[in-house]
This record gives structure tokens, sequence and C-alpha cells, in this order.
């Protein structure tokens, strides 16, 4: 089953991206370091791999197992002295090292200044004659301002070619143009007035750069049935196809899946849709080889996955219960997890061994966002993964969702549990800036008071819901309670906003907890959580213990005092009938074991189950990851971790 996770992966192992900022957000607030938690601390190089991949790097390779210079340069029809040249003559070709990334292709004259020298107060054209169109910057452009009046041949022709971004094109247009080292839509820095702008570009499809774009999906050998694209499909369209076949032929539709999909199309790429660049592409939708032609109702799932309709609510009683194939028990035995929010990008290398040690140190859950990871995020073996939503609010990316997937099979084979986070607040605009952040305003405000925001978040929301993993019988997310512990709408709602911990925040979190009760089949054994807020006052409010949808008040604090204060919060959660879990909490610097340690003996305390932040390789001194190798904070927190074990919750819990 990770074989066929790793072909998957294969199609995404292409890395068209910019090497991410080394700067990090700073947040004036009660979360001191708050920044330091979410923060991607990247430097231009990427300082745990061997090779330094400079920011001017235009495309990027992640070398696999099985790779060879010669293939590689063959795939992106370029001489190996090349590649070479590209990575400063530090690339071994007899020894390739599998997650390792290499630069296939530079920014030309990145260095070069983005004001052109000027002659008799005329600037000279810095573009061929395939730029048709040249614009002079006016003090108040930035590439973020341009890079929608930008057209090329790729973006105008319904050829079959391989999507790249607006932005990446613009960029490619503009050699000398300083756009950062994101996608230059994202670059709202004001170009100096004057620079020379190329608006208009005939793309050379002859071109080795341009060649190298240009991949369609290809169907598999012994692919029966074909869909084609038109230029407004996306994978859904494909999906829902390939199931209606299924269907029709009187096999059970849930086969289908986004992995299959994936694996029945060489070079499918899901962000990539919808694009004009793939319109009259076909797709293979069956292939019986991959799909499996099996009787209906060989997936236990439920048949109304994609017609919008819901199930019953929950019915949280003691004692065991069923959920499609799956058996969950509820005990009032504590439990202790941890936060590892990109566990799902790190290598499956790096993935066993955290599992292993959290198994080993007698923890019993994880915690998990579904958002955009940055390669090499904080130092680990993570690679560069979109969000569920990368290119547009409304057009999903499962990559994301079926690397979790893999995720949800290890920890089911060693008895853990996790806790998914459906969205990140600092992805709007703060640590990251997703497709929400950018159409609706710039404004992360917009996320959660506008209402066409509101009802995309909620389709995000049953999209994740409904997704079936494949490697587990192809059940619904939803239906998963042996393996999800808690759904949560997002991670700090309102953080660090005006408004936090109001009521406004706090029916934003309840409509949204009711949208994924209403998803959850009856008597299933996920519960829902809140996903916190930055410090006690906002993550435990009233108008949150008040949420009829809500089964677990999810509290947050980086304080001196946040396991003293768990007593009160407790009393006032069972008063409500709701249950309460620690579920962030850290330190940094000399503080950072007793700190930890204290807080997870508060927790203790009062039945209370806790999740420090957070667990990941490699660890961190300066900052809240911590490893094995720091054995006063995972030694001090592994003897609490298995103290919980032992202790008697004032609820219970489904395991």
């Amino acid at each position: 089953m990770i074989a066929s996770l790793a072909l998957a992966a294969a199609s995404v192992a292409i890395l068209l991206l910019s090497a991410p900022s080394a700067s990090a957000f700073s947040f004036i607030g009660s979360n001191a370091g708050g920044s330091s938690r979410r923060g991607r601390h990247l430097s231009p190089s990427l300082t745990s791999k061997a090779i330094s991949v400079a920011t001017s790097c235009q495309l990027r390779h992640l070398i696999t197992d099985g790779d060879s210079c010669m293939g590689i340069a063959s795939t992106y029809n370029v001489s190996i002295s090349t590649i070479q040249s590209n990575n400063d003559g530090k690339l071994d070709c007899t020894a390739l090292r599998p997650n390792d990334i290499i630069c296939i292709l530079k920014r030309v004259d990145a260095g070069t200044p983005a004001v052109l020298p000027t002659t008799n107060g005329t600037a000279p054209s810095a573009f061929s004659d395939d730029c048709s169109v040249v614009h002079t910057a006016a003090a108040s452009d930035s590439c973020a301002s341009l890079v929608p009046r930008f057209s090329s041949n790729l973006l105008a022709s319904n050829a079959t070619a391989r999507y790249v971004s607006r932005g990446a094109q613009f960029a490619l247009a503009n050699p000398t143009v300083d756009c950062g080292s994101g996608d230059a839509s994202s670059n709202t820095t004001a170009l100096p007035a004057g620079t020379r702008v190329c608006l208009t570009h005939a793309f050379d499809l002859s071109d080795a750069s341009v060649a190298r774009m240009v991949s369609a999906p290809t169907p598999a050998s012994g692919c029966t049935a074909t869909f084609n694209l038109t230029a407004t499909s996306t994978c859904h369209d494909a999906l829902a196809a390939a199931r209606a076949r299924l269907k029709t032929l009187g096999y059970d539709p849930y086969a289908a899946t986004s992995l299959s999909l994936s694996l029945m199309n060489t070079n499918l790429d899901c962000s990539a849709l919808p694009s004009k660049l793939l319109s009259g592409t076909a797709l293979c939708i069956d292939q019986p080889t991959t799909l499996s032609h099996s009787p209906p109702g060989t997936f236990p799932v439920t048949p109304d996955d994609d017609d919008g309709s819901s199930s019953s609510t929950a019915s949280n009683s003691t004692g065991t219960t069923a959920a499609g194939s799956s058996t969950v028990t509820w005990t009032d035995q504590s439990f202790a997890g941890v936060n590892s929010y990109f566990l799902w990008a790190l290598t499956e290398a790096d993935q066993t061994k955290i599992l292993d040690a959290l198994v080993a140190a007698k923890y019993r859950a994880v915690r998990i966002f579904i958002n955009h990871c940055w390669v090499t995020n904080k130092g680990s073996s993570s690679l560069a993964v979109d969000d569920l939503e990368d290119k547009a609010v409304g057009a999903y990316n499962d990559t994301v969702l079926v690397l979790v997937d893999a995720l949800m099979v290890k920890c089911k084979a060693r008895g853990l549990k996790l806790v998914i986070a459906l969205h990140d607040r600092y992805s709007l605009g703060s640590f990251d800036s997703d497709a929400y952040y950018w159409q609706f305003g710039q404004d992360a405000s917009q996320f959660y008071s506008n209402s066409a925001a509101v009802a995309a978040f909620d389709a995000r929301l049953q999209h994740a819901l409904r997704h079936r993993n494949g490697f587990l019988g192809g059940r619904a997310w939803r239906e998963l309670d042996d393996v999800v512990l808690a759904f949560e709408p997002e991670n700090e709602a309102f953080g660090h906003m005006s408004g936090a911990g109001g009521s406004a925040a706090a029916a934003w979190t309840c409509g949204r907890a009711g949208v994924i009760r209403a998803e959850l089949p009856a008597g299933s054994g996920i519960l829902v959580a809140t996903g916190g807020g930055t410090d006690f006052d906002s993550s435990a409010t009233d108008a949150v213990m008040g949420c009829a949808a809500v089964d677990v008040v999810a509290v947050h604090s980086y304080g001196s005092d946040g396991g003293a204060r768990l007593a009160g919060v407790v009393a006032r959660a069972k008063s409500a009938g709701k249950r309460v879990v620690y579920e962030e909490f850290g330190s940094t610097g000399d503080w950072k074991a007793s700190s930890n340690v204290a807080e997870a003996k508060a927790a203790n305390a009062v039945g209370v189950p806790f999740f420090p932040w957070q667990v990941m390789i490699p660890g961190n001194p300066g900052d809240y990851e911590f490893w094995t190798d720091d054995t006063a904070t995972w030694g001090g927190l592994q003897a609490q971790a298995a103290a919980a074990r032992d202790i008697k919750s004032p609820w219970t819990w489904p395991w």
C-alpha cells in the first residue's frame, strides 16, 4: 500500500517552487514566541541537505530511489554538465541521495538589478523579440499587481501543456525583475519606478527550459475509459465520472479514489486544474488492473459521498459503538498526545522514527494540520506540499490528504490516533498566504466575516471529511474513528486578531463545528474539537462552552500559569457537558524541560489529556521543537505520558 503512495508522490516530486523566504512574521500579543512555533525559519540554502540550492533556482528536482544523473538529464532535456553547473559543481553523480533536492534550472541573470541603466533618459529594451508588450513600472506597481496583466502563448493556448502558474511564467519572462523568492503573484513590494516589465511573452516550445513545462497527463497502459478535460474541469470532475462509470457497470463506485486517479494517469497534477492548457486532454478513469471492479458494498462507505446530504449527529455514550467497519471503546482513562503538525510531509524514515518513539513513550495521539508545507520546514526532511486549496478556493489538490492517508495507516498499526485541524489560521497572511487570503481581500478578517468565504470553507471541510482513504478500504475520513480521535475546523481561529475570544469568534467556530458534526455518522467515535485559541482566555470562553456541536474545548497556553488555571476550566466544562484537552503548551531555552514537565504534571493532576508543542526531527534547543536527544524534555514528558494512562479522566474518550 505504501509503495502505491510512492508512485503517487512521484507525480509531485518536481518542485516548481522558489525557496521560501527566511523571514518570519512577528506578532504583538500575549503569546510571546508564537511566530517561532509556526514560523518557517529557513535559510536560503537548504542546510539539512548536502547540496545548497540557491534562491535563484527556478526548477528543482527531488531525488528518489533509482535516480541517476543521466536519467535526470534525459527527463529535463539538459546535459549533465548543466545540472552540475547549476549545483555549483557539488553534485556527486556516483552518490545520489534520496530526498536530496537539486537545482535543474536557474533564473537567468537572477542577480541583475531590477532598474536597468539608461541612455539619454531612455531605458533600453531588456527583452528579446519574444516580448511584444513592455510596461514601464509606475511607483505603485508591484509584481503582484502586474502578474494579473501578464499574458503568454501558453496561457492563451489550448495546447496540451503542463500548467505553470501565471506568476511563474511572469518570472521566466522577466528574469531581471526582482519578485523575491516566492511566486511572483505574492510579492506586493513596490518595484522601483521605471523598471521595464514584459507583460506579453511568446515562449518558444522548442526551448529546453520551456519544454520541461510541457508534460501532459498520459493515460496508463490498459485504460478502458477516458474523461476529456475542458478548460474548467478539475480532478473532482474526473473522479465523479470514474465513479459514475463503475456504478453503471454494476461495480462499487467508491473503488475510484484520488490515489487511483493519479496511478491511472502518468504526470497528472491535480493542482494544475482547471487550466486552459490541459483542455482536450484525456484522463484515464478506468483501468481494471488499478481500479478494483468489486461488487457494490465492497468498500464500507456511505453512498451519499458527493451529494451533500448529511448524517445524524454522533452519540458519545460510554460503551462500545461501531462506525463503518471499526469498533470504538469509550474509557475514562486519560492519555497524552503530541503536536507534530506537518508529520505527514516528512520522509518515511523520519515518520517511522517519530511514531515508534511516541509509542515507546506511551503517547496515544498526534495532532496535525491540513495546510501547505515548505520544503525542509524548520530544518526537517519535509517535502514541499501544496495546501488542499493551493491555487484557488474550491480547486482541491488532494496530495496533502493522500499523504495523511498513508500516515493514518502507520498510526493505526501502532494504536495511535490523529487529531486533525483542517486549516491553520496562520495561513491567512501570517506565516503563509493561502488561496483564501488572496481571494478575499488579503485581509484575514474577511475569511471569518465574508459569507462567500465562510461557505467556501464549509465546502473545504466537507471535501476533506468525505475524502476516501484508499489504504483503509476506501472509507471516508468521517468514518475512520479507528484512527481519527477528533476533527477541528481550524487551528487557533481568530488568533492574534481583534475579536479573538469574542462572540464573533465563538459563532464562527460553532458554525464550522456544526458542519463537521453533520458529516459524522450516527454513533461515531470521532469527536469535534474547537482548535483552541492563543491563550486560556480566548480558548475557553463561555460562548464556546455553550456550542452544542462542540465535544472538546481545546486549550492553548504558552504562559507560565497555564496548568494552574486548568482546574477552573475543567469545572466550567463539566457544568457545560464538554471535555477539555490541554492541546498546546511549550517553552524554549533554559526553561524548556522544566516548563513543559510542569504543565504536563498540572494536566495530569486534574485528569486532562495534554499535547506539548512539538515533536520534530531535528529538535531545536532554542525553539519549541524537541526530540529524543533533548533528554531532559523528552524524558520528563515521557514520564508524564506514561503516568497519564493510570489517571482517571473526568470524561470518557474513544479508543
